[in-house]
Formats: C-alpha cells, structure tokens, sequence
C-alpha cells in the first residue's frame, strides 16, 4: 500500500474527526489524547453514514445515524455479540508534523 501523508497535525483536534478525500475516497482521521491517530474508511456498513461526526467512545467512533459502533485499531464492528466485520482501518502515524497513512491503491478492491 502506497504511504500518503493526509493531514497536517495542526489541522486535528483531540477527539474530533476529520474527513479526507484521496483518490475520490473518504476517510476519516482522528487525533487522540495520546498524541496518536486513526484513520478509518469515512463510511458506517448500515446506511453510510459520516463516521468523521460520531463521538469516540471506549475506543471507538459512535456513528452518528444510528449508534454502530467501529473500533478505531481494527475497524470492527463491536456488538453486543463481539466483534464482526465492519470498516476497514489503516495503519497511521504522526511525523514531521504530518499524519500519514498506508491507504490502498484501489479503495474499492
């Protein structure tokens, strides 16, 4: 996976999504209090909704359309029955005052 930097730090607020369009994708990124980040496909598995407005909660973002929880590590869906397939998430990271990411060549593969 090619490495793209999507942000610059200066731009993310602790706790509060960012969406990012590469390539006619969206992904949604967000810092966390402990300086590191996450970086998510921007939309829940339900009906599409803009995971970059949920809330985070316990380690995941809270979609905010109807309530589907995503885990921000693995992309998961947590349910009351564990963990199911849910977004995908991409490995990311601080440097440079940059956030970068290894984002696919094709989203849609």
């Amino acid at each position: 996976m090619p490495v793209v930097a999507i942000a610059r730090l200066e731009q993310l607020r602790p706790g509060i999504g960012r969406q990012v369009r590469i390539d006619f994708w969206d992904y949604a990124v967000w810092l966390l209090d402990d300086g590191s980040v996450r970086v998510l496909d921007n939309s829940c598995t339900h009906v599409g909704g803009p995971l970059v407005d949920g809330a985070i909660q316990g380690g995941c973002v809270v979609c905010p359309w109807h309530g589907w929880r995503y885990d921000l590590g693995s992309g998961h869906r947590r349910t009351v029955f564990g963990e199911v397939a849910g977004v995908r998430a991409y490995r990311a990271w601080v440097e440079g005052g940059d956030v970068w990411a290894e984002l696919p060549d094709d989203p849609l593969a």
